[in-house]
């Protein structure tokens, strides 16, 4: 082949080869279904430890191949490939390793939360990235968009996924100067998750603390502010319950909008945050 021929045929194999940020990582995950969410396209497993990923705990994984719904059932003992990409993950060639032997463990019982609900946050005291402690009434007088995360969560559709769209939405309330708008990500892993570790992660997002704040604090603190959000986020044995949860709630402390995955869009938030404000 000459010269000639060969630089078009290079330059084509460049334009069609995936960027490096859309490498693919395979990770061998093993674990027990504890509910199948075929309208989701998600498997909801208890993993074990995910070496080089993250530590064992329950949370949905995304399914591409429906068919793999007609090979399991809840309670099943699985072994599987976990696909992943700088935004994107999903499960691959599942086998069933048991049939349903593993004991199950009942999720506990979690009032639910509903809009029209009001919350009340007192004595509820956290630790913003900055190391200030507040009391969470003192957003009372602000609409407050609240959700859960931990800073180790490497699932692209999940935590960072949630954080990239609460950057997007601080970006219109800042631009706006809407200082009566507080987004507030509440970490659900304290003990790794102190006010240092979380000034990185904000610093990662650009995140003004005017717009939106981190917070930690005692895991009991989280864990009654959690519950009152309708989040069950601790199994058994310290396992993390990966439970998504968004809370739209009004300055007066009532609910108005409750996304209980991570399928809204940051421009859908500000909509509905008009709304409630009646602003134009």
């Amino acid at each position: 082949m000459s010269l000639r021929l060969l630089i078009p045929v290079l330059y084509f194999s460049f334009i069609t080869t995936p960027y490096a940020a859309d490498q693919v990582k395979t990770y061998d995950v093993r674990g027990v279904i504890r509910e199948l969410r075929p309208d989701k396209k998600e498997i909801v497993i208890k993993h074990e430890t995910i070496p080089g990923y993250m530590n064992a705990m329950v949370m949905p994984f995304t399914v591409r191949d429906s068919k793999l719904f007609q090979k399991v059932a809840v309670g099943d003992s699985v072994a599987f490939k976990l696909k992943v990409t700088d935004k994107d993950d999903w499960m691959e060639d599942i086998k069933v390793t048991a049939h349903g032997k593993d004991p199950m463990v009942t999720p506990k019982a979690i009032p639910s939360v509903k809009p029209g609900q009001i919350l009340s946050f007192k004595g509820v005291k956290l630790v913003d990235q900055n190391g200030r402690t507040f009391d969470l009434e003192e957003t009372r007088g602000k609409t407050l968009v609240l959700t859960f995360f931990f800073t180790q969560c490497p699932f692209p559709k999940m935590c960072p996924l949630l954080a990239d769209k609460f950057s997007e939405v601080q970006k219109t309330l800042s631009e706006r100067g809407q200082k009566d708008i507080l987004l507030l990500s509440v970490t659900i892993d304290p003990e790794h998750d102190g006010p240092s570790t979380l000034l990185r992660y904000a610093s990662q997002y650009k995140a003004d603390p005017l717009y939106w704040r981190f917070a930690t604090g005692e895991l009991r603190t989280i864990t009654k502010l959690a519950l009152l959000c309708g989040v069950n986020f601790w199994e058994d044995n310290g396992i993390v319950n990966h439970t998504l949860r968004t809370l739209v709630i009004a300055p007066d402390g009532e609910v108005k909008r409750v996304f209980a995955d991570n399928s809204w869009s940051a421009k859908g938030l500000v909509l509905e945050l008009k709304v409630i404000q009646n602003k134009p």
